[in-house]
Parts: C-alpha cells; structure tokens; sequence
C-alpha cells in the first residue's frame, strides 16, 4: 500500500488582484448658485487629499478646507443642469494626475490610473450621489491562518421524477441548482491595517475627516443599506509549491466577506474568524465559474 499521494496541505491565502478602484458621481443641478463654494473630497491610492469646488457665475470663493487639501475648481454658470455641471466636473477631473474620468448625463465616472485601494469620493456639501462600482486592490497575502480552511456547499438541488406506474416512487432526479459553495476561515493578523483591510472588504469606506491634523479612520455602520457588499477574488497556493508554480492553485473568482464575530483576549491570540461566499463568475465556462484548481494564467483566465 502506497501513501506517497496522502499529504497534509497547508495553503497560503492570497486576496484580491490588481485592479484599479472606479467610482461615479452622479450631479444635481444648479438652482440660483445654490452650489456656490460648495465641494466633495475624493483621494488617490497614495493618500493624497483633493476636493472639487464649484464657483457659480465667478462669484465663488474658494473654500480651502483645514487639512492641507488641494483645490481643484469647477467653473459653472447660474442655474446649469446636472448634465452640464458633469460634462465641466469631468474635464476637471481628468486633468487630475492619477485619474480618469468620462461622463454619461448627469453621472461622472471617476477611475484612477494606478491599482490599489483608495479611500473614496465623499460629499461634503454638494447633495452629489457617490458611488463605488469597483474596489481598487492588489493581491495579497493574509499571512497566519489558524487552524483549518474548510470549503463547503457542494450540494445540488435535485427534483424527483414520478411517472404513473411506479406511483411515488422516485425513478430519476433532475439537478435544478447549485448550492453556493463558501470557504471559512481565521484571521490572526489583527493590527490597524490589517483590520481596515478586512473591513473594506465588509463594504465599509476609510475617511479622512476635513479639518486640520485630521487622520483617517474606518469602523462599521449601515453604509450599504439597499447596496451589496464588494466581491473579492482569493487564491490559495501550497505551501510546497514555489511561488512561480500555480499549477495547484484553488482560484475563487467572485468571493464575499462575511464577518459574525470579533475575539480579542489578554490570554489567547486574537483572532477573527471569517466566511467567504462564492459566487458564480459567469464570464467563464460553466463548469469553472464557481472556483477552478490549476494555473489561472496559462488557463487563459
């Protein structure tokens, strides 16, 4: 009897990939300079503090917010619709090093250039509607697991087949569905960073309030109320494997964070435990769109 193919299988988790992060604005229109002097704030995937200020009919002036921001000024005219002020909004933006912007109507899309998250666009006083429709990320690794990575909800919903005379008795089953599969397991990195990383990834926004010496911070409340949650890819890769080789790799395409419990103790090493639910990708075939094993790249995905 051979056990040369039974192995324990530590992983390393990766989460994420590279991709920039993309939000929209949606703009209201002007009613009588009522968006005169007023701004939102927006930031790049390095930090840096700006805001866009509205100066109606050259009767603006610059609100200089505490904090060491930088101005970027939008030139509109009394009473300019919504479609107006986005098509002026974008051509301001745009000129913004690490960023792009298009519009669509009164809604401007704002993509950064560089990958990486970003805090994002909040108003201050505009009654602009902000958005975010992709996270900006990199890939990285989650560093110490405790314990086990368990994958789960492999099961297919099935309807049963009668006929006449067989009576109730099942003679064949019809697959109606899948179930949706989800990964569990614990974080142990539990520093500032590594805690805001884990709540981004829970849908909730890192801000810097506007004020002088003011610092980011991140915590959690119902900022996705009629919203949906982001979607992460992970990767997990045997240890004994070199990093160049993937070729075991498990890629879960569309995953998302869902957090129960926090456990910080003065004895034991803090931990928090963490589901992911899998969602099917449907831009790859059908029998890899919930997760695929092997080298994604060279699969051509």
């Amino acid at each position: 009897m051979s056990v040369s193919n039974i192995k324990i299988k530590p992983q390393t988790v990766f989460i994420g990939k590279a991709q920039v992060q993309i939000q929209t604005i949606t703009c209201v229109a002007d009613v009588s300079s009522s968006l005169n002097n007023k701004y939102f704030v927006f930031h790049d995937s390095v930090g840096a503090k700006r805001y866009a200020w509205f100066n109606v009919a050259t009767a603006g002036t610059d609100p200089a917010p505490a904090g060491s921001w930088t101005g970027h000024e939008v030139a509109i005219s009394a009473n300019a619709s919504g479609t107006t002020i986005a098509t002026a909004l974008t051509a301001v933006l745009t000129a913004v090093s690490g960023f792009d912007a298009t519009s669509s109507g009164t809604v401007v899309t704002l993509t950064a250039t560089a990958t990486g998250f970003a805090q994002q666009a909040r108003d201050i006083n505009t009654a602009f509607a902000f958005k975010l429709t992709q996270l900006g990320m990199v890939e990285t690794e989650v560093g110490c697991i405790q314990g086990d990575i368990e994958i789960s909800g492999f099961e297919q919903s099935k309807v049963g087949i009668t006929c006449h005379d067989s009576g109730t008795t099942v003679v064949d089953e019809i697959i109606s569905g899948y179930s949706q599969p989800e990964l569990t397991l614990t974080f142990q990195k539990t520093d500032k960073q590594s805690l805001q990383d884990i709540f981004v990834m829970y849908g909730m926004s890192v801000f810097t309030p506007v004020g002088v010496d003011q610092a980011a911070v991140f915590g959690y409340g119902p900022a996705n109320v009629g919203g949906s949650n982001p979607k992460v890819p992970l990767r997990l890769h045997p240890i004994e494997k070199d990093a160049s080789d993937k070729s075991e790799d498990w890629n879960f395409w569309s995953a998302e964070l869902g957090l129960d419990t926090l456990n910080f103790s003065g004895e034991n090493v803090s931990v928090v435990p963490a589901s992911f639910n899998i969602y099917p990708d449907s831009s790859k075939p059908k029998s890899i769109q919930f997760f695929m094993i092997g080298n994604a790249t060279l699969a051509g995905y």
